[in-house]
Parts: structure tokens; sequence; C-alpha cells
């Protein structure tokens, strides 16, 4: 009872006081209460992400993710979080694990499987050694697995791109 009364405290501040500064306030108070309210969390996410405060925006997706018992749901705010991190933090190992954390969700969604593949290559431009070799490996394995699971017509950009990133993949030949 007392995390809704923060809850509505929180709305009332940002909504029609517009003080966001005390809305966030009485979000957290909310969450320390019951960290599972996601209105509080989801309220407070977008404050922090209309005042810029991206790395509270991401804790604030966290604590979500940690709320929300559906996979599917659990699978779209880490893909959201892997934007997040990549797009506007310009944390692209952060967005690697999130999307690594959403196959745990969902473990053959080709959208997520394609857009791992697409950071683990950009990673790999971006490193030398052992590393990048891994990500280059992974990359192309998982573009493979994108042209096994989606329809025969849509597989050879795929393929290619495992091609690319290994040439002696065993499996990709065109």
């Amino acid at each position: 009872l007392r995390a809704s009364v923060h809850l509505r405290f929180g709305k009332l501040y940002e909504e029609r006081l517009l003080l966001p500064g005390r809305a966030i306030t009485q979000y957290k108070q909310a969450l320390d209460l019951d960290p599972s309210l996601i209105p509080a969390i989801t309220a407070a996410r977008e404050i922090y992400l209309g005042s810029n405060k991206l790395e509270a925006a991401a804790d604030m997706y966290e604590l979500e993710i940690a709320a929300t018992p559906e996979l599917a749901d659990r699978h779209g705010l880490l893909v959201a979080l892997a934007s997040h991190r990549q797009e506007l933090l310009g944390d692209l190992d952060g967005a690697v694990l999130a999307l690594r954390r959403a196959l745990k969700a969902l473990p053959k969604d080709p959208t997520t499987l394609a857009l791992l593949a697409r950071l683990l290559h950009q990673r790999a431009k971006d490193t030398v050694g052992e590393s990048a070799d891994a990500d280059r490996s992974r990359a192309a394995e998982l573009y493979y697995q994108v042209a096994r699971s989606v329809p025969r017509g849509l597989a050879q950009p795929y393929l290619v791109a495992c091609i690319e990133l290994r040439p002696e993949h065993p499996r990709a030949a065109i």
C-alpha cells in the first residue's frame, strides 16, 4: 500500500507539478518498498531518459528486467537495453551481454541472433587478437543459424555474411 502511495505521489510531482526530481525520489521510495512495481520503474526510466541520465536509465531497464516474469517481455526489454547501451551509451560490450541474455529468454529468435552477430562483427573490427577472432567465429556461426531459421529465399545474405567472416565455415556453402 505504501509503495502505491509513493507511486501516486511520484505521478503527481511528475505530471501536475512538473517536478521530476521530486518524482524520482517518490519512485525510488516506492521501489525500495516493492522492487517489482513496474510502473514506478518505467516512469523513473522515462524521467532519466528525458534528463539525459543514460546510465541511470540503463539501471532502470535492469530493474524492470528483474521484475518481469514473462520470458517474451523480458526478451523485449533486454533487446531494448542492448540498443540503449550501444546507441546512447556507446557500450558495445554491454550491448553484446544484453543480447546474450535475451537469447537465453528466446534462444532461436532470428532477429536477436542477427543483432548479436552484427554486434560481434562490429566488436571484432574494433579489437585485435584472439578475442577478435572469437567474435568473428561466433558471429559467423550466428549468421549461419539465422540462415537456417529464415525462409530459404531470405537466407543468402546471412550465408554470405557467414562466409565473409569465416570462409572455411564447413556448412555455409551457398
